[in-house]
């Protein structure tokens, strides 16, 4: 969904915790979309960091269906497909691999009702059947879906009508359905049924099918093969995998949760002591769900379960009481049915031994911190608890997953606090960002800034500024990935600070003239800036208090292409805004034409802002505590290209219909990237009130055909939209935010259309693109099959030959254009061979033309194509 976050997050976040309370390293604070970084975005704005998330999910194992949102109009069926029924059935070959075969389903009707899969029954208006031979005792079979395919998949064995012996319907449009079938008969037949979940033709009726020998399931597929793990008194990973594996046991119930247990593995530990901890952290598709268990293999007791984190997550199981000496068993399976694109995951199991002295707040001592002073803490949080760290229901209360140990410092005065973790050894990824006033902790105080950038071991420096005089308990995190030996260095400055820069509010600036072919340089610091007046509540810089912004301006007299450098800058500034605004404080934002940090050879950033007109534009410089210092900006202009020729309706540009085997060979060039809004806010862009839409026009004729389709390559634009409809100011046909399948329109045959596309300037900019329209002939121009002669050259340049089989007859011969319409007739003798149809005077339009050759006993038609 298109729009502003309006919302921005701390640096770093924990899927459990109700607010942000941990800094990760290579985290960064959520950017508003009017920043920009290096890393790739489908928004104007972005960090370069990937941003961190805090937003919760909720498991499912049956995909919401609902309703197939709008998408191209499907062609009216022509009539089934061969395999239609199970009697014409697709002959599938089992290979050792997936070798998929493409097919669709269009005009496919229903020849068995739909079956309950996964908790959802679809409509099966529209099935198609396979068969295959079994050549091994399991097989698995993959079908993948196009775009606006929501494929049900469903295995048969015996007849057509025979046992349902599987099926799968676990995902949505365009996702991937699997079977595993363990246990089949060599040498059998076996069917399989493949349709649309939704009702009606599907918008993109194509999909890939495959059928192959599934690989042997893992030596730890069951209890009996449990592979041994190592007690060790801090996580020491080994790699498990699920790929092949298949259910032992049935799916439990977990943290609320029931998963799919369809590829279970295991493994098994002797317990060294009576509190040990299970973690297992799943790869970037695999969801763990893992369940311990004591007893034996087929009479195994549940002892403990962790599935509370999504894919990729770390699941910790913390055991207590266990029984030194004897032998456990941990089972570890993918949540949801579908088999992941990465299966491995990270098992550890760790623990015993005393906690450290400093596990529990109660147990440490404040110590003096005294302005212009530090202190240093050290310690080691391997085998620390969660015991008495947080009162219930509080944001530290995260038991299980972490541990906490504690140091607490006491000042007198107000002071600016800072804890740097830079002499830890390895490096802490993740940290507290808090401190408390009570234990058990309770409420807590946020850090003001955090970064990873201050020290060089890539540690973190967290600051709390303006601290009252008071005590404070100072949590140090830990879990399987971050624990170890530390060492803390807290210090303390005085509160206040000097004055902002001259140029913190934009009242305070003068605007520079900025001249085509001149240049500006604006320098400054960002050091001591606020966001006081900085823009209109609610706006897009409205995002105070975690960025602060400085102030520089220039004036135009005519239209510019502007671009901003920061090259030379340093240190480099990693985030920018790549906004101008045009009213103080700021309101409606001009979003940049394009941005990069590779231009400058420092990596600097350089944003362009094209075809701005003569005005007065405010530029802001970004600054938060990873991203402040001296800045150098130069600003240059140029004189702006011209709009397209088709820039206005009323100069639109032509687009011919070819036949779908000409596109997109044939597709007409376009940009917008300096194109001029000339129409209003179509029906599908609500959000282009307000905003500039860069659009250009073009119109067709649909001639002889009932349906267009329109095939659209955005090329380097964003944001693109389509909007065709029978006139400038005319009733839409169809309205399209960043289509990415063709568009099927039904149109009146012989009557002109006009075709829309922009780029919406809050979201995108223009660029580059193609365009290709296409239809099938109507029913008074048609090809001919099995013909007697031939077309040569085809494609021609104007000359055409014809080329006549039969015994030498008298014939008319038509030339028609793509319309139906009569160019040229003649009467001539056609004799065996060479026939010369028209000359290289016949000055012919470029275009695609029906050749029709009519004698006593038939009439027959060919096409040719004139360059």
């Amino acid at each position: 969904m298109r729009g502003y976050y309006a919302m921005r997050l701390l640096i770093g976040s924990a899927l459990l915790l109700p607010m942000a309370v941990l800094a990760q390293r290579g985290g960064t604070a959520q950017a508003p979309k009017t920043t920009m970084s290096k890393a790739t975005s489908p928004y104007p704005a972005f960090a370069r960091s990937a941003p961190a998330s805090n937003s919760q999910h909720v498991k499912t194992m049956v995909p919401n269906k609902g309703h197939r949102p709008p998408g191209p109009i499907a062609a009216d069926r022509q009539g089934g497909p061969a395999n239609d029924d199970c009697a014409g059935a697709t002959t599938l070959t089992m290979s050792a691999t997936c070798t998929p075969l493409s097919v669709n389903n269009t005009g496919a009707t229903q020849s068995v009702a739909a079956s309950t899969c996964s908790g959802a029954t679809g409509d099966a208006d529209d099935d198609v059947w396979f068969q295959f031979v079994a050549t091994a005792a399991s097989a698995t079979i993959v079908v993948d879906g196009a775009a606006q395919f929501d494929a049900v998949v469903e295995l048969r064995s015996g007849a057509c009508n025979g046992t349902s012996v599987s099926c799968a319907d676990v995902t949505l449009d365009g996702g991937v359905e699997q079977i595993v079938a363990p246990g089949l008969s060599v040498g059998v037949t076996y069917y399989v049924r493949v349709y649309d979940y939704f009702t009606g033709a599907a918008p993109t009726p194509e999909f890939t099918i495959c059928v192959f020998g599934t690989p042997p399931p893992p030596a730890n597929d069951n209890c009996a093969g449990a592979v041994l793990l190592g007690v060790n008194t801090s996580c020491q990973s080994v790699v498990g995998n699920v790929a092949n594996a298949t259910q032992s046991l049935p799916a439990i119930l977990c943290s609320t949760f029931t998963g799919d247990a369809n590829d279970d593995v295991w493994f098994r530990f002797v317990a060294t002591a009576a509190n040990l901890t299970v973690r297992v952290a799943g790869s970037d598709s695999l969801d763990a769900v893992v369940e311990l268990l004591s007893g034996s293999c087929g009479a195994t007791v549940n002892v403990g379960c962790a599935d509370v984190t999504l894919i990729g997550g770390v699941e910790v199981i913390s055991a207590t009481g266990l029984q030194v000496g004897q032998t456990y068993y941990v089972r570890v399976y993918h949540y949801y049915s579908a088999i992941p694109a990465t299966t491995s995951f990270d098992i550890c199991v760790f623990g015993g031994g005393n906690p450290p002295a400093n596990d529990q707040c109660f147990n440490v001592v404040p110590l003096a911190l005294n302005v212009g002073g530090q202190l240093t803490f050290t310690g080691n949080n391997v085998g620390s608890t969660s015991t008495n760290d947080a009162v219930g229901g509080s944001a530290l209360d995260v038991t299980g997953d972490t541990t906490t140990v504690w140091h607490a410092f006491t000042t007198t005065t107000c002071a600016n606090v800072t804890l740097s973790y830079c002499t830890t050894t390895p490096p802490f990824g993740t940290v507290w960002v808090v401190l408390t006033q009570t234990c058990p902790a309770n409420q807590i105080i946020l850090a003001t800034t955090t970064e990873f950038t201050t020290c060089a071991s890539g540690n973190a420096t967290i600051t709390f500024a303006n601290l009252p005089a008071g005590t404070y308990y100072v949590p140090v995190y830990g879990d399987a990935s971050t624990q170890g030996a530390y060492s803390i260095i807290a210090t303390a400055t005085a509160c206040g600070g000097g004055n902002p820069p001259p140029n913190d509010q934009c009242f305070n600036v003068v605007p520079g003239a900025l001249n085509v072919g001149g240049q500006l340089t604006f320098t400054g610091t960002n050091v001591g800036a606020t966001s006081t007046n900085d823009a209109v509540v609610g706006s897009g810089l409205d995002v105070a208090p975690d960025t602060t912004t400085v102030w520089h301006a220039f004036t135009t007299t005519t239209c510019a292409n502007v671009t901003l450098s920061y090259c030379g800058t340093t240190p480099e500034f990693a985030t920018v805004w790549v906004v101008l605004a045009q009213t103080c404080p700021a309101d409606q934002l001009v979003f940049a034409t394009a941005a990069d940090f590779v231009t400058c050879v420092d990596s600097n950033a350089t944003i362009l802002f094209a075809s701005l007109p003569a005005g007065t534009y405010y530029v802001p410089v970004f600054g938060n505590a990873n991203n402040q210092g001296n800045y150098t900006i130069l600003a240059t202009a140029t004189a702006c290209g011209s709009a397209p020729a088709n820039d206005d309706c009323t100069n639109v540009t032509a687009l011919p219909v070819w036949t779908p085997a000409e596109c997109p060979a044939n597709a007409t060039a376009g940009n917008n990237a300096l194109a001029t809004q000339d129409g209003g806010t179509p029906s599908c862009d609500s959000t282009g009130v307000g905003t500039e839409l860069l659009d250009v026009w073009y119109i067709f004729n649909s001639g002889p055909y009932s349906t267009i389709t329109v095939n659209f390559d955005e090329g380097t634009m964003t944001d693109w939209v389509v909007v065709v409809s029978d006139g400038c100011s005319g009733a839409e046909l169809a309205c399209a935010i960043t289509p990415t399948a063709p568009i099927v329109l039904t149109v009146t045959t012989f009557t002109s259309y006009t075709v829309r596309v922009y780029s919406n300037t809050d979201f995108g900019v223009g660029g580059d693109f193609t365009i290709c329209l296409t239809g099938d002939l109507g029913t008074g121009v048609q090809l001919t099959e099995g013909l007697s002669w031939s077309l040569y050259p085809n494609p021609t340049n104007g000359v055409v030959n014809l080329i006549w089989a039969d015994a030498s007859t008298m014939a008319t011969v038509d030339l028609l254009d793509a319309t139906g319409r009569l160019v040229r007739q003649q009467r001539q003798m056609l004799h065996q061979g060479t026939n010369v149809l028209i000359g290289a005077d016949a000055a012919l339009l470029p275009g695609a033309y029906m050749v029709r050759v009519t004698t006593r006993s038939a009439s027959t038609e060919q096409r040719v194509i004139v360059r």
